[in-house]
């Protein structure tokens, strides 16, 4: 018998082919780690190299590495927030925002400036309401773009953005240009509307983040004395 199984070779046929039904449930069902269990994994079995032996210095070194990459990251990912999104958004804010004439008073002519009582009406659908910081405006005709005439300077007063913010101007104005000063009046008497354009640079003021300067560019289509005249006539008739 001894020899029988000395002498016994056993066939292909005789091994059992492992499958997937031999794995046990468990071994199937295990998840794979996450990025963040991995992380934490690998930064445990660098402490505890670091423990275990004084030559897992290089393990430290790379574990102080890894935490200065991520704050790097942090940092650069702040600051493109900060310096460069901020002020983008700012700005497509103010570009969306409405600005209509209410209200304009002009008294007190002298030879080189007028008494100027204008009354403005900021309109924003933003969810954001930041504060603009006062700034000055040169005001010109529309038609002197690119290379703008202003014929007048005034001075915005800081300004809390809403979805509906009256702003009032009361100023002595200096006439910059007389030229352009003349144009603009007769635009107001002769004209059924005329328009005007106001330019200057401000900075947005929005909680705890940097101020972003931002430029105010808008021009504003009001109706003239002319149309006024002519509706009162009409009324009256």
């Amino acid at each position: 018998m001894n020899d029988t199984m000395s002498s016994y070779k056993p066939s292909f046929q005789d091994y059992k082919p492992e499958t997937i039904e031999n794995v046990s449930d468990d071994y199937r069902e295990q998840p794979r780690p996450t990025f963040g269990q991995r992380l934490k994994n690998h930064f445990r079995r660098s402490v505890d190299r670091l423990l275990a032996c004084g030559a897992c210095l290089t393990s430290c070194r790379f574990w102080w590495l890894h935490t200065i990459i991520l704050l790097l990251g942090v940092l650069v990912v702040t600051l493109c927030l900060l310096y460069v999104a901020m002020p983008h958004i700012a700005q497509q804010g103010i570009d969306a925002s409405g600005l209509s004439l209410f209200q304009q008073i002009i008294t007190d002519p002298k030879p080189n400036s007028v008494h100027l009582h204008m009354v403005t009406i900021s309109e924003s659908n933003d969810t954001f309401h930041p504060t603009l910081s006062t700034y000055n405006a040169s005001l010109f005709l529309e038609d002197t773009e690119p290379n703008i005439i202003p014929f007048g300077y005034i001075q915005v007063p800081e300004t809390h953005v809403l979805h509906e913010k009256y702003i009032i101007v009361d100023q002595d104005m200096e006439v910059a240009n007389m030229d352009q000063f003349i144009k603009y009046n007769k635009l107001l008497l002769t004209s059924e509307t005329y328009r005007v354009a106001i330019r200057g640079v401000t900075e947005v003021h929005e909680e705890a983040f940097p101020p972003a300067k931002v430029n105010f560019n808008k021009v504003v289509t009001s109706p003239g004395k002319f149309k006024s005249l002519k509706v009162i006539t009409e009324e009256r008739s």
